[in-house]
């Protein structure tokens, strides 16, 4: 490669820049995203040292993709932007414009631009068909994550199936466990939802769990399991692993970390407790001011329906408002 040739005298900065990047990429295994954060804005600004477009591009979407896990979306967005202008205008290769293309979609999505995430999406599905690998998974992934925020479950549990199918945990075990993470909770927003499908996806996981056991992947676990605590009914079983997962410090993303305090103040919306609504409230207010449109969406609806169940067990009497909170199933995860 030409540039790459070019760049020769810069042999200490690029070593120190894949040094970097391994360091990073340890960090994001970790769950620690501030971590990964500091490496990631060091690895750019060298990147724009050295010159080559290659180094810029991969450091700006791998940037990008940790500036949304962190939550900040317009920093996000503009680091998307900017490789994708650098990747497209110097033809790089698929894999790169894939990587970017993932990466876009996926900040594109959380800022609400709902018709520039399916046509990125559907150009990323394209751009990986005939491949089986780690990066072909990832876009199947996204690829879903856009339907379903659109709404068209059967579609995405389509294309997480392929890529439940076709993906050998032994490429990659940890990306093989978040597979079913993610399955799981695609289960638990279906309508209706499927909870016995989204137990046999933490079944999986939990196997997996025993050799990739990072404190970031067992929250991950942990907290989908709440959310199949509550969907069933088991509130008690919901707040203990809440309770548990409060003991920790989080390893999670920003809206994993937000669909936690979602629960908690629907378990407290249930028992009665009028903060639950107010936190809810403040939920959806902070996330439009951080421009995470589509999460400020998601928590408006959820208090919506919360409220709703509120006044019909208000209006139902007494009797049932207190057996609002009450497990109808007892069975454990």
């Amino acid at each position: 490669m030409r540039e790459a040739l070019a760049a020769e005298a810069h042999e200490t900065p690029v070593l120190r820049w894949q040094a970097l990047w391994q360091l990073a990429r340890q960090r994001r295994v970790q769950g620690d995203h501030i971590g990964e954060r500091a490496y990631l804005e060091e690895l750019v600004r060298l990147g724009d040292e050295v010159g080559l477009t290659e180094l810029r591009v991969r450091g700006l979407t791998r940037l990008a993709r940790c500036l949304r896990s962190l939550g900040e979306i317009p920093a996000a967005l503009d680091a998307c932007v900017t490789a994708h202008h650098l990747a497209w205008d110097s033809d790089l290769g698929g894999e790169d414009r894939s990587a970017v293309l993932l990466a876009l979609v996926s900040v594109e999505a959380e800022a609400g631009r709902m018709p520039d995430a399916r046509a990125h999406a559907d150009e990323l599905a394209d751009l990986v068909e005939g491949r089986s690998d780690a990066l072909w998974t990832e876009a199947m992934w996204t690829v879903a994550a856009v339907r379903v925020r659109q709404g068209d479950y059967p579609a995405a549990q389509a294309y997480l199936e392929q890529a439940l199918e076709k993906f050998a945990s032994s490429e990659d075990l940890v990306l093989w466990l978040r597979l079913r993470l993610a399955a799981g909770r695609l289960h638990l927003q279906k309508l209706p939802p499927d909870s016995e499908a989204a137990d046999r996806c933490v079944t999986a996981a939990e196997s997996a769990l025993a050799f990739v056991g990072t404190s970031g992947l067992r929250q991950e676990l942990t907290a989908l399991r709440a959310d199949l605590a509550f969907l069933t009914a088991r509130y008690d079983d919901a707040r203990v692993l809440l309770g548990e997962l409060a003991l920790e410090e989080p390893r999670m993303t920003y809206r994993d970390r937000v669909r936690l305090d979602i629960l908690r103040h629907r378990l407290r919306i249930l028992s009665g407790d009028e903060s639950g609504v107010q936190g809810l409230r403040a939920l959806a207010e902070q996330a439009q001011t951080d421009a995470n449109v589509d999460l400020a969406a998601e928590i408006w609806r959820i208090l919506a329906e919360a409220l709703a169940q509120t006044q019909a067990h208000r209006a139902a009497g007494p009797s049932a408002a207190a057996g609002a909170g009450q497990p109808k199933r007892q069975a454990s995860t």
